[in-house]
């Protein structure tokens, strides 16, 4: 294998000569190149459908002007048959009966103006035999021609009356001579003009051939086209369907994705057979704005639902998800609960320690909260250090075990907020539960905070329920003393 040493600084790389790299490498296969851009590109694909339309359309002309052509030629050569055939037989057969009629009329008067007219038309029909056997190109290939042994004996007996009448107009009619003359030279007219007639008519029938095969042309012309128009529909057809199968499908694919994400299902995707030409490229950009837009949509959600600095529901979501739990409690006939839950002495925590220390505590009190009660209750921040907690299908004894899990759970928790010694805080709860169709959610607010304010006035650090029923506060269910 011979050897090219490349140049621009790439030396040291060998590579193999142009004239000895493989073949398949240097005609990359152009249909591979046609497929790709015909997949890539939906212009393509028109320029493609117009082109497969345009030649059906062209596939119909030409076999129609082949026809037509094909069938004029035919009655053409017909026609110019039928007029060198029959003109030179029919003038024969004219001036045989024309000859004829002249040696009758010799032979009752016997005028020698007659054998003038006589010689005249013989001279005619010297003249058009030899006319019939000249428009033949080569007489020795019509040798076997029964037409042609039919001409030549017409034109044998022609001559063989000739003959006879230049004696006829010679003789006395009194003369038996003059009788037999007659006679030869009338008979070998009938003779002459027998023969033609029957080349007449052989030449009929040639003709009746020749426009039955004309008009079998035309028949078999007329199917073709029809044929060739069949198929050329049968192109456009499936050219349309396999236009609007890569095209129209994946507009409709495009257009529901639309209608989705108008009504916010940004989880919806558009899926497309052929992601490579341009609307395959439009699918995918749809796709990634579709995701994009539901990333924000839930990082808003998000934002807009939970509080920025716990994690927890912010206030308005607080409101509207009691409000959807309570309605469903209603139609489900299920007890709810809600915890009212205040941090014990906050204040004093941010003026001794910072307000970033009472950050953490805030954050660190809202994680224990989750990690305590169940996955289908929820924690909000109700304002400041006071927060709420939704206790679904809790009824009051299983709502009051709950918040003392938590109330616990906040006071054995060191909190490491950076200080010389860890924090501890305590948390008062207030408890109200409601029965199915009992009470609005804001009068479950309201009892719970109630509970809460008499949990902080007798002593905090504990859980007070509310009175069952009436929504007021009952006596404490945990008496801890404050540290």
């Amino acid at each position: 294998m011979s050897i090219s040493y490349p140049e621009n600084g790439d030396a040291g790389k060998i590579r193999p000569a142009s004239g000895d790299r493989p073949g398949s490498r240097r005609a990359l296969p152009t249909w591979t190149a046609i497929t790709r851009r015909f997949r890539r590109s939906i212009r393509v694909r028109f320029v493609f459908a117009l082109a497969c339309a345009l030649l059906g359309i062209t596939l119909t002309a030409a076999v129609w002007k082949a026809s037509q052509y094909a069938l004029l030629s035919t009655f053409e050569h017909t026609v110019h048959e039928v007029r060198t055939d029959i003109t030179p037989s029919h003038n024969i057969a004219v001036s045989l009966l024309e000859a004829e009629r002249l040696v009758r009329l010799y032979e009752k008067d016997q005028s020698p103006a007659l054998a003038t007219e006589f010689e005249l038309a013989a001279g005619a029909i010297e003249s058009n035999f030899l006319m019939f056997v000249g428009h033949l190109t080569n007489v020795e290939e019509h040798q076997d021609d029964i037409d042609v042994h039919l001409m030549v004996s017409a034109y044998d007996a022609w001559q063989g009356a000739r003959q006879a009448a230049s004696g006829l107009f010679a003789r006395n009619p009194e003369t038996p001579a003059f009788s037999a003359s007659f006679h030869d030279t009338t008979t070998g007219l009938e003779s002459a003009y027998a023969a033609t007639s029957d080349f007449y008519r052989r030449t009929v029938s040639e003709i009746e051939r020749h426009l039955s095969n004309g008009q079998a042309v035309s028949s078999w012309a007329g199917y073709v086209m029809m044929s060739a128009i069949l198929a050329g529909y049968l192109i456009l057809i499936l050219t349309s369907l396999y236009v609007c199968r890569s095209i129209l499908h994946p507009i409709e694919s495009l257009q529901e994705g639309a209608r989705r994400l108008g009504k916010r299902d940004f989880a919806h995707r558009v899926r497309l057979h052929n992601k490579a030409d341009e609307l395959g490229q439009l699918g995918r950009a749809f796709n990634v704005a579709a995701a994009s837009l539901q990333r924000l949509y839930r990082e808003l959600e998000h934002r807009s639902t939970r509080d920025g600095l716990t994690g927890a529901l912010n206030r308005a979501a607080f409101t509207e998800r009691l409000s959807a739990d309570c309605a469903s409690s209603d139609r489900h006939e299920r007890p709810l609960s809600l915890l009212m839950v205040d941090i014990d002495f906050f204040k004093r925590v941010n003026d001794m320690h910072g307000h970033q220390t009472g950050d953490r505590i805030l954050q660190g009190v809202v994680d224990l909260m989750e990690n305590t009660i169940r996955p289908g209750d929820v924690v909000a921040r109700y304002g400041g250090e006071e927060f709420a907690v939704i206790l679904p299908d809790t009824d009051e004894r299983e709502a009051v075990a709950t918040a003392d899990r938590i109330r616990r759970a906040v006071e054995r928790q060191l909190f490491d907020c950076g200080a010389a010694e860890p924090i501890t805080v305590t948390v008062s709860i207030g408890c109200a539960c409601r029965q199915p169709d009992a009470m609005p959610s804001e009068d479950l607010i309201e009892s719970a905070d109630a509970a809460l304010y008499q949990a902080k006035r007798t002593g905090r650090n504990r859980v007070v329920k509310a009175h069952p029923g009436t929504g007021k506060p009952s006596h404490p269910v945990a008496l801890v003393s404050v540290a």
